[in-house]
């Protein structure tokens, strides 16, 4: 129970602090304008990308526990290679449909749980040779790209699938099924079984937080803004519940951190 405890705290210590930071530099920054915009947010997502790995670095946790390993990596890679279809299918329900209301973001989430049910069953069959095209899909932007082609702003373009990919993606894995996943399932167990992934209390207390990081998306303090998202943190909870299953199924963040960008495309 100690064990737990610890965890527990230690998991909120760590979303707390960079949940505050983030909301830190967005209240100081004066930077105005599109450019000038995306800069900014680039530097309040620098502690979601950063202070994990330097906490663990600084406290000699072995990061190949917390997912950070480029072992079997083309194992990591197949996996998700499967998996983007249903996520696929939960991004486009998630541009036809929404996410702003309660009932928008209750039909997100049954999606997501019929993609939940479908990527486990694909997991446990051996991926093919489909890796290539499936990958390639990625870069496939699933809406809101300008149109005609010669007006597009490919610079702007390319420096928002940057922080799309990188910053958020691949940050929020790092933070979330990198750090606290681990550490709650290491403290918790896993005394469950899912479609042949192992289960635990860790999944679901890190997707409870990672939704309510997106509760927290317009809340900031330093600001004066109260503002709370709630069905925005329905969808999420169901789409980290996604992202969990894929974390211990391939034991790294690399295979989450792909999936998590087809939804952010």
């Amino acid at each position: 129970m100690q064990e737990k405890v610890k965890a527990l705290l230690e998991s909120l210590a760590i979303f707390t602090l960079v949940v505050l930071l983030a909301r830190a530099i967005l209240a100081v920054s004066c930077l105005q304008g599109e450019t000038q915009e995306i800069l900014r947010r680039y530097l309040s997502y620098a502690p979601v990308l950063t202070i994990s790995l330097l906490l663990l670095t600084a406290m000699r946790r072995n990061l190949v526990d917390y997912g950070f390993s480029f072992r079997q990596l083309d194992w990591q890679l197949k996996i998700a290679a499967v998996s983007i279809p249903p996520m696929l299918m939960v991004s486009l329900v998630l541009s036809l449909v929404g996410w702003a209301d309660w009932e928008q973001s209750m039909l997100v989430a049954v999606a997501e749980v019929g993609a939940l049910c479908v990527i486990v069953w694909l997991v446990k069959r051996q991926p093919g040779p489909e890796i290539v095209l499936m990958l390639g899909l990625i870069l496939i932007p699933r809406a809101g790209l300008p149109t005609p082609a010669p007006a597009l702003d490919i610079p702007s373009i390319i420096s928002r699938v940057v922080y799309s990919l990188i910053f958020v993606a691949l940050g929020e894995e790092i933070l979330f099924r990198g750090h606290i996943q681990s550490r709650l399932s290491k403290a918790f167990g896993h005394p469950y079984q899912f479609g042949g992934v192992n289960w635990g209390w860790g999944i679901v207390i890190t997707s409870l937080l990672f939704g309510l990081w997106h509760v927290l998306n317009p809340w900031n303090p330093f600001l004066g803004r109260w503002e709370l998202a709630w069905p925005w943190g329905l969808w999420t909870f169901f789409c980290g519940l996604i992202l969990g299953t894929i974390r211990e199924k391939t034991g790294g963040v690399w295979a989450p951190a792909i999936l998590h960008a087809v939804i952010n495309l």
